[in-house]
C-alpha cells in the first residue's frame, strides 16, 4: 500500500489561523464587489517582520492582475492587533519584481494603495521602507526611498514623500531640501501613530543647528515676526529621538531651556559635558531672560542648579501691538523669578509689567512658537499622516489621568524601572525593565519627560491639551497653566497617585566596551502588575482658575 505524501508547506504560506483569518477579511474587503480571484503559488515573498499573501484576479479579460497583502507580525506580537495593508495592479506587478525570492524583505506596506492626496492622477503605496508610485499618465512606478528622498519643494512638509503646502503665511517651513538628510532607519511596526514633544535645552537654534537634531520636526524661535518650523527627516522614517517609542512616534522639538544650568563645557578625557570650574555665571541666564517667564513652582521636579529651586521657564513673545492677539497674563510676584529684567524691559518706551498687591500683571504677551506647535499638530491631524492620534480624543492624551472626579497631568516620568546585568554565554546582557500605567504601543500625544530619561516636553503637554482638547483660548490655556504651576498645592495634589501598571517594557543590549548594541525592545501586557507612584502632578481645575483670575479669561 503506498503511502499518500503531503507536499512540504511553503515558508511563505507557514503561519496559524489568526493570520489566515486576518487575511481572509482583508481579501473579502478587496474583492467586496464579488469579483473571482485565486491565491498565487509559485511567487515567494518572505519577511522576518510578517507575512505574504498574493492573489491574482482578472482586471480584464486580457489584463491580468496581483494583490500583495502583508500581515504585520512584529505589530502584531506588540499590539495584539491584527492588520493587513495591500498594494494591487501595476504598483504590486513592480513590487513583486523587486522583491521576490528575496531572503528576508524588509520593505512591505504599512497602509493600503491610495490616491495621492497632493496629485489624483497618482496612487501610491506606502511602504516601510519606500513609496511606490504609478503615475498614470505613463502607466509608470517609481520608488521614493525615505532614506535618500529630495523635497521637490523646501517649504512643504512631507511625509511618505508627499508634499503638504503651508497654509499659514506667519510660519517660514522649511524641510531638508538645502541640508543634509541625517541617517535614518525604517518603521517595522508601520505607520506612526504617535507624537512625541521634546525641547532643545537651549534659547537658540537655526538652520546650521537643527538639521542635526535627531527628530522629525523643531519648532523654532520667532524672526521678523515670523516662527519657523523645520523638518529634518519624513515622518515615515524611524529617528532616534524617543528612546523606546523610536518605532511608532514623530519627534516635535521646541527651542526651549526649561531650566538654568551653571555652564557647561566639554571634558576632555570622558568628552561629556561638565560644569566649568569655577561655577561662575548660568548657561542660559533664564534669571535675566526677557524672553519668557521663569516661574518657581514646589509641584514639578526640574531644578535650577545656579538658584536652587524647582522651576519651569515659559517662552512668550512680546510686543505693544494691539492687534493680533497680543493678552495680558497674571501670576504671584513671589513666583517670578525674571521679575527685575521683564521690570525694566521696554517696548517703544512701553513697560510690559506691573505689579498691584503682590500680583504680577505682564502686557502684550503672545504664545506664537506654541501656537506654531498647535499648527503643525493640525496639519499632521487635519491631514490623517498620524494613524489614530486624533487630538479631539482624550485616550490620546496619556498623561492626563482621572479619579474621583478630577483630572491630573502628569509632570515626572510615568513608570518604575529596574536595571539588572547579567553574563550570558560570556556576554554582557544589561536589561531595563520599565513598567508603565499606560499602553506604550496605542495612539499617543506625550512628552520625553514621561516616557523617557529627561525632563522636557511637558510644558507643551499642557498647552496642546488645553489649547485642543478643551478647546480654550491662546491666553486661557497660557493663564491655566501658570496658575496650576504657582498656586498652592490643592489637596488632591499633597498625596501620591498610586496607578496600576498596564504594560511591561523590556530593553535588552549586549554591553561591549561600555556601548551598547543588539538593542532590543518588546512590549508585554503586564504579568504581574507592579504599582507606579505619581508625586509630581497638576490638577486640571479651570473653574479655580476663573475664581483666581475672573477678568483675565474672556478670550
Amino acid at each position: 500500500m503506498c503511502r499518500v505524501i503531503r507536499p512540504a508547506v511553503r515558508q511563505m504560506d507557514n503561519y496559524g489561523s489568526d493570520v489566515q483569518d486576518a487575511f481572509k477579511k482583508a481579501e473579502d474587503a478587496f474583492f467586496a464587489s464579488g469579483k473571482p480571484y485565486r491565491k498565487d503559488e509559485v511567487i515567494s515573498l518572505v519577511s522576518a517582520n510578517g507575512y505574504f499573501k498574493v492573489d491574482i484576479y482578472e482586471y480584464t479579460p486580457v489584463d491580468i492582475h496581483y494583490v500583495v497583502f502583508f500581515f504585520n507580525k512584529k505589530n502584531f506580537d506588540a499590539t495584539g492587533k491584527a492588520e493587513v495593508f495591500e498594494c494591487h495592479g501595476t504598483i504590486a506587478r513592480s513590487y513583486i519584481e523587486w522583491h521576490r525570492n528575496l531572503p528576508n524583505v524588509s520593505n512591505f506596506p504599512i497602509d493600503n494603495d491610495r490616491r495621492m492626496k497632493t496629485d489624483p492622477d497618482s496612487v501610491i503605496s506606502i511602504q516601510s521602507e519606500s513609496a511606490l508610485v504609478w503615475d498614470s499618465r505613463t502607466n509608470g512606478v517609481t520608488q521614493r526611498k525615505y532614506a535618500s528622498h529630495i523635497p521637490d519643494n523646501e517649504n512643504r512638509l512631507v511625509a511618505f514623500t508627499e508634499e503638504y503646502a503651508i497654509s499659514n503665511n506667519d510660519i517660514n517651513f522649511k524641510n531638508w531640501k538645502a541640508a543634509s538628510l541625517q541617517s535614518i532607519s525604517s518603521r517595522g511596526v508601520g505607520r506612526p501613530s504617535q507624537i512625541l514633544l521634546h525641547e532643545t535645552a537651549g534659547m537658540e537654534m537655526d538652520s546650521s543647528a537643527v538639521f542635526k537634531v535627531p527628530a522629525h520636526f523643531c519648532i523654532a524661535n520667532i524672526k521678523d515676526n515670523k516662527g519657523t518650523i523645520y523638518q529634518m527627516a519624513d515622518i515615515a522614517a524611524n529617528v532616534p529621538h524617543g528612546e523606546i517609542t523610536n518605532s511608532r512616534a514623530i519627534g516635535i522639538e521646541f527651542v526651549n531651556a526649561p531650566f538654568d544650568i551653571w555652564k557647561q563645557v566639554k571634558d576632555p578625557a570622558t568628552g561629556q559635558a561638565v560644569d566649568e570650574l569655577p561655577r561662575t555665571r548660568s548657561n542660559f541666564g533664564l534669571k535675566e531672560s526677557i524672553k519668557g517667564i521663569y516661574v518657581e513652582s514646589s509641584k514639578i521636579p526640574i531644578r535650577d542648579p545656579v538658584i536652587n529651586k524647582n522651576v519651569q521657564f515659559i517662552p512668550l513673545e512680546f510686543s505693544d501691538a494691539t492687534a493680533g492677539d497680543f493678552f495680558e497674563l497674571r501670576l504671584p510676584e513671589a513666583n517670578l523669578i525674571n521679575k527685575a529684567a521683564l521690570q525694566a524691559h521696554r517696548i517703544n518706551g512701553n513697560s510690559i509689567l506691573s505689579i498691584n498687591d503682590g500680583l504680577v500683571s505682564i502686557k502684550y504677551c503672545k504664545a506664537v512658537k506654541f501656537e506654531n506647535l498647535r499648527h503643525l499638530i493640525n496639519l499632521l491631524s487635519d491631514n490623517s499622516l498620524v494613524k489614530e492620534a486624533l487630538p479631539e480624543d482624550l485616550g490620546v492624551w496619556k498623561s492626563i489621568y482621572a479619579a474621583n472626579g478630577k483630572l491630573f497631568y502628569f509632570y515626572q516620568r510615568m513608570f518604575a524601572e529596574t536595571t539588572t546585568t547579567s553574563v550570558v554565554a560570556g556576554k554582557t546582557i544589561k536589561k531595563i525593565t520599565m513598567n508603565f500605567p499606560i499602553n506604550l504601543t496605542s495612539p499617543a500625544i506625550f512628552s520625553h519627560g514621561h516616557i523617557g530619561h529627561h525632563a522636557d516636553g511637558f510644558l507643551q503637554g499642557i498647552y496642546l491639551y488645553l489649547r485642543m482638547f478643551e478647546s480654550l483660548s491662546s491666553q486661557k490655556s497660557l493663564q491655566a497653566m501658570i496658575y496650576f504651576l504657582t498656586s498652592e498645592k490643592t489637596d488632591a495634589e499633597k498625596n501620591p497617585l498610586e496607578l496600576t501598571e498596564v504594560m511591561t517594557v523590556t530593553r535588552s543590549s549586549e554591553l561591549v566596551g561600555g556601548a551598547e548594541r543588539n538593542i532590543e525592545v518588546k512590549f508585554t501586557p503586564a504579568a504581574s502588575p507592579a504599582t507606579i507612584r505619581i508625586t509630581h502632578f497638576l490638577e486640571i481645575d479651570l473653574q479655580a482658575v476663573d475664581r483666581k483670575y475672573p477678568n483675565n479669561n474672556s478670550n
